[in-house]
């Protein structure tokens, strides 16, 4: 009787065990920022949301991040309306996003930066195009989190947004975007 007892408690441990570890194994996004850099050849100017959602799941790769574009603040009034109505048309298109699968899946456990590159897409104004994208993953002990930072350029006419100007001068192809991405422990369902 003493052995079947211990068997059942051992089972009951290596389950709570493995429920724990699967578990831990993804992350959601628990807070963040999106910063686009554009310029013109006289001007640099950038723009700054923190409404940003995402996950990543250690075990299988995949990461997927959705920046809420609405919030978008590039601290011009001016050019936050004309970015917001005439060429992001937030209203209708308020979200961009990227999905894909990191590579080289990188170990939770490790505390160290980690280079993750991911092959996936990033959707804006509900148009697609393949981006890879090389960041770093690190475990941030002060934040009890993993961070993940990454910096790509998108090129504005492949998502159908013609470039804007002021006067005769007008704003480069290439933004270049940042994502910093604050990560915790999914909740377990």
């Amino acid at each position: 009787m003493h052995i079947k007892n211990t068997r059942i408690l051992f089972t009951a441990i290596l389950l709570l065990w493995t429920l724990q570890t699967a578990s831990a194994q993804k992350a959601e996004v628990v807070s963040g920022q999106a910063v686009f850099n554009g310029s013109t050849p006289v001007e640099r100017f950038s723009g700054l949301t923190e409404s940003i959602s995402g996950t990543l799941d250690f075990s299988t790769g995949e990461f997927s991040f959705t920046v809420d574009l609405r919030p978008l603040d590039t601290g011009n009034s001016r050019r936050d309306r004309n970015m917001h109505e005439d060429y992001l048309q937030t209203e209708t298109y308020p979200y961009a996003s990227y999905k894909g699968n990191i590579e080289s899946i990188p170990d939770p456990d490790l505390i160290d930066e980690q280079e993750v590159v991911s092959e996936g897409t990033f959707t804006l104004k509900e148009t697609e195009r393949e981006k890879t994208v090389t960041g770093a993953l690190r475990y941030d002990e002060d934040e009890q989190a993993w961070v993940i930072t990454a910096v790509f350029e998108v090129l504005l006419t492949d998502f159908d947004i013609s470039r804007p100007r002021f006067l005769f001068i007008r704003m480069r192809d290439e933004v270049e975007l940042e994502v910093r991405l604050l990560l915790e422990e999914a909740p377990q369902e």
